[in-house]
């Protein structure tokens, strides 16, 4: 038994050499791309290659001991008692260590680590998030792994330059990082600040010219653009330039095409740079007063008729332009009355052109599965649709929060349709009665009473409103206006 003894210290310090091997382990992180640019709110997906390295063997065959054939000492007698007996075989080293069972081999000992536990983190800088398809790997030495990694802005991340770590490493201690360089980008918002025309009274068939000026409100290049402009009746393209833009730089972009009798409106247009978030100030809008060369320009009067027309047919854009001059003319024409008449309506169509604007964006919005978006924006532009009491558009919007299923704590039923019904009275009082009120003589005041009267007798008759209201306005048309006949 003690002539093995040595054996046992042999195998012990084998299993401690090999234990010491299996902590010899190192560890090695690339990721695919070194920086990234994101918006807030965007996102972006890359790999980082992790791998563990260490000291390891490889098993040995197991080995069988036989007995010589040709033995060297030629084996005493079995008769004699002091002849020294055959060695004896392999096996008893087995027979000695594991009992008399064992099978005449000896196995071989080697030692040797399988795999080791990769684990992945990051301390992610504020305003961004980043996660990973794992965060352990249980991997051989020498194998490498590809894990996905993917690194999100948050909506309120600020603008600048961030380094993100991410870092491998083992149970052990052991451990390498390979770190991305994340910049968040600011917004751009280019405006469109004013379009003019000259000559201002074209002929037909007249070369005209539009100059758009354009801002750039954001932090770097708006990169290219295109301006267009558009006849707004029939969406004809008249005229098209390119343009670059610089950090808060202001450029002039001419356009120039031929005037027809029926140009009328125009709308100009500037293409949105990558990730604008706000388009509704990349319009612009003018009315051209072509004039036949046999004819004179066209009256105050044509304008505001023209205006009428537009502004029936919802073109709220064309429509504001078309009051503007035609307040403009009233008001060269010395008729004050008709100009404050013609601004009245120029500032309803500015309201509407806002709040059809916010209702598409929110339609937009909606489309996306921006519900809280869409919210908003439904609730903005009912707010205008209040402003001008029109009942309808109050409703349409107010069906469309109702789809959304939003809900601000108390059911959502923040605005039931019937308390946005205002009597028509203060519309007809805000446009009519107080603007001419303030008038100098009182035969304007005259005239305009009597105008007022033309107007709500014509909404009675087109069936805006019922012959009840009728009545009750005509009384308070009564009283104000101070006689009981018409």
């Amino acid at each position: 038994m003690r002539k093995h003894i040595p054996f046992l210290v042999i195998v012990t310090l084998l299993l401690s050499a090999a234990a010491g091997a299996a902590e010899e382990t190192d560890v090695s992180i690339t990721a695919s791309l070194s920086s990234i640019q994101l918006y807030p709110g965007g996102h972006e997906s890359f790999d980082v290659t992790v791998m563990a390295s260490g000291t390891h063997e490889t098993t040995t065959p197991p080995t069988t001991s036989k007995p010589t054939n040709n033995p060297t000492t030629t084996p005493s007698p079995p008769d004699d008692p002091n002849s020294p007996g055959p060695p004896a075989p392999p096996a008893s080293i087995n027979n000695t260590l594991f009992g008399s069972n064992n099978s005449s081999t000896i196995t071989s000992y080697s030692f040797f680590v399988r795999d080791t536990s990769l684990y992945l983190s990051t301390e992610a800088p504020e305003g961004l998030t980043v996660s990973f398809g794992q965060t352990k790997i249980n991997t051989e030495f020498g194998k490498e792994w590809d894990i996905g990694v993917r690194i999100d802005a948050d909506e309120t991340a600020s603008p600048g330059d961030y380094d993100v770590p991410i870092t491998v490493s083992t149970a052990g201690g052991r451990e390498a990082t390979a770190t991305v360089t994340v910049t968040v980008m600011s917004y751009i918002d280019v405006v469109f600040e004013e379009l003019t025309f000259f000559p201002e009274t074209p002929e037909d068939g007249q070369e005209v010219t539009f100059e758009a000026t354009i801002r750039n409100d954001g932090d770097r290049p708006s990169g290219p653009l295109t301006v267009v402009l558009y006849e707004e009746a029939t969406n004809v393209r008249l005229a098209a330039q390119s343009v670059e833009l610089e950090a808060y730089d202001t450029v002039t972009v001419p356009l120039t095409t031929i005037t027809s009798d029926t140009m009328g409106n125009v709308k100009a247009f500037v293409s949105s740079p990558s990730h604008e978030q706000t388009i509704t100030n990349n319009y612009a809008y003018a009315c051209v007063n072509v004039c036949l060369p046999e004819n004179p320009p066209r009256s105050a009067q044509d304008l505001y008729d023209e205006a009428i027309n537009l502004y029936e047919d919802e073109l709220w854009g064309a429509a504001a332009a078309g009051f503007s001059n035609a307040a403009d003319a009233f008001e060269a024409e010395g008729d004050l009355s008709r100009a404050n008449q013609a601004t009245a309506y120029m500032e309803r169509a500015q309201k509407y052109s806002l709040a059809q604007q916010l209702y598409d964006e929110a339609k937009e919005a909606e489309t996306q599965g921006n519900y809280e978006l869409a919210e908003e924006k439904y609730k903005a532009a009912e707010e205008l649709y209040t402003e001008l009491e029109d009942r309808p558009k109050i409703n349409a919007c107010f069906s469309k929060i109702l789809g959304l299923g939003a809900s601000d704590g108390d059911g959502g039923n923040d605005y039931p349709w019937y308390v946005f019904i205002v009597p028509l009275a203060a519309l007809i009082m805000a446009l009519g009665i107080v603007a001419r009120g303030q008038s100098e003589s009182r035969a304007v005041r005259d005239a305009e009473w009597d105008m007022l009267y033309r107007d709500l007798r014509d909404k009675y008759e087109s069936g805006a409103i019922s012959q009840d209201t009728y009545e009750e306005l005509l009384q308070r048309w009564d009283s104000r206006r101070g006689k009981g006949d018409r």
